[in-house]
């Protein structure tokens, strides 16, 4: 039987993360901002390309960790946010840089790549 992506437990801590990583967002987040990411992550993970980390933490939760934090921190602007929540995406090779250009902006498509090369020297 194939392990799901998201463990029981995760789900509510999903949830409540994305809640609050709109509220902290709020409005610098637009409606197709916000659909594309959230149905960017939902078929990276459908396609089960997204994998746990070598020491087994779920890669979304925690980039979202990683971004509700900055936003509390220093109230991180949306290209932060963005390519924070698109770099494990982006590592396991669903979004092209192309894509993220496209869809995102230059700007969130220079930190994914910064994001991407950080990641690999740990």
């Amino acid at each position: 039987m194939e392990e799901k992506f998201f463990k029981y437990d995760e789900v509510a801590r999903l949830r409540s993360l994305y809640r609050e990583l709109l509220r902290g967002m709020g409005d610098r987040l637009s409606t197709a901002d916000r659909r594309m990411l959230r149905t960017g992550i939902a078929e990276a993970v459908l396609e089960g390309g997204l994998a746990r980390d070598r020491f087994g933490f779920n890669a979304i939760l925690h980039a979202m960790s990683v971004a509700c934090a900055l936003i509390r921190s220093i109230d991180a602007d949306r290209s932060m946010v963005i390519a924070i929540m698109l770099s494990p995406v982006s590592r396991a090779g669903h979004f092209s840089a192309d894509t993220i250009t496209r869809q995102w902006g230059e700007d969130v498509a220079a930190l994914v790549r910064g994001l991407d090369k950080v990641s690999t020297l740990y």
